[in-house]
């Protein structure tokens, strides 16, 4: 498999928008100005794009269709669209396989959350079983709550408590009582075509676990587990764990770095919190959309691949629904890296 990364772009603005700024952050905005950056990036017009993949969901929206109002700023008119309700990392793979079906020559890929657009955390209780789940009142952030409290037992009983808080505390960006990363407004977009650019995507994998939370084990992510797998079949990876250096994260809270570590295969909870705070684990704390936030992740894996192309492979993970319950890996290698 060979596809390209030929532009990337992006705009995310602060995380919590004064009123008086939010005329200027409609989603329709933040799409296009991502998609400009992209393109200039990339040195091709629209006109070179043969067809377009978005990624959002219509409840965080308030849409019945949310890529409706993001058409024009894509460029989607009369072109061949096509939108995936769930993270942009699963919009890049459906990009490439677009590709290597042979039909289409150039594929631009645009993702995009707008959390001031409601109360997000109160719009995710749609996302559990209507019958049982839903009735309880559980929302993204209980399931997070949960899943916090498994891993910090594991974490506990290897490291100890004190150790355990001190790790915690260093990735929630020094503060121990920021349970949440915050969530912020913003689009991703990236341009795909098949070939040896400067930037290469090798594989990916995707996969979605359980939908109760209750037949999943939270302190252990058996879904990250096989999509990275997949993703490293089809890159042909040996030895994924010397192979792929640098792992850049999509995080809602700090246990969860630990969690998707252990789960790809680079870390495992009997090496300390020592080996998560080294230069191969990427984290960005605060301020990532969602469902733009896999892809944010996969676009700063390529600036500073252009930059250091002798890393080996980059490992770009993104995840939606409660507790990460959906899963997305993307391998990236510059091209000629070590």
């Amino acid at each position: 498999m060979r596809i390209a990364i030929k532009g990337v772009g992006w705009r995310l603005p602060d995380i919590q928008p004064a009123p008086q700024e939010l005329e200027g952050r409609s989603i329709p905005t933040l799409v296009h100005q991502a998609v400009k950056e992209c393109v200039g990036d990339a040195c091709v017009t629209m006109t070179d794009i043969d067809a377009i993949v978005t990624a959002s969901v219509d409840l965080w929206d308030g849409k019945t269709a949310s890529n409706i109002a993001v058409t024009e700023a894509v460029g989607a008119v009369m072109r061949a669209e096509t939108r995936i309700a769930g993270d942009g990392l699963l919009a890049l793979m459906h990009g490439a396989m677009m590709l290597l079906s042979g039909h289409y020559r150039r594929v631009l890929v645009v993702a995009h959350g707008k959390c001031s657009e409601a109360d997000v955390d109160a719009v995710s209780n749609w996302s559990f079983d209507p019958v049982y789940q839903q009735t309880l009142h559980l929302t993204d952030a209980q399931a997070l709550a949960l899943q916090s409290q498994a891993v910090a037992a594991r974490a506990e009983a290897y490291w100890g408590a004190k150790n355990a808080t001190a790790f915690l505390c260093a990735v929630a960006a020094g503060n121990a009582n920021d349970k949440l990363a915050p969530q912020g407004d913003g689009a991703c977009a990236v341009i795909l075509e098949p070939g040896d650019g400067g930037i290469t995507l090798s594989g990916f994998g995707y996969d979605l676990d359980a939908h109760y939370l209750g037949d999943r084990d939270l302190s252990r992510s058996e879904g990250l587990l096989r999509a990275t797998r997949r993703a490293c079949r089809m890159a042909s990876l040996d030895n994924p764990k010397r192979e792929i250096t640098h792992h850049y994260w999509s995080l809602r809270t700090g246990w969860q770095l630990p969690l998707w570590a252990e789960a790809v295969g680079s870390w495992a909870f009997a090496e300390g919190p020592t080996g998560l705070q080294s230069g191969r684990h990427h984290v960005q704390w605060a301020g990532l959309p969602p469902f733009a936030a896999g892809l944010q992740r996969l676009i700063t894996a390529v600036k500073e691949l252009r930059e250091n192309p002798g890393t080996g492979y980059a490992l770009a993970q993104g995840c939606h629904g409660p507790a990460g319950q959906a899963q997305a890996v993307c391998l990236l290698r510059a091209n000629g890296g070590a």
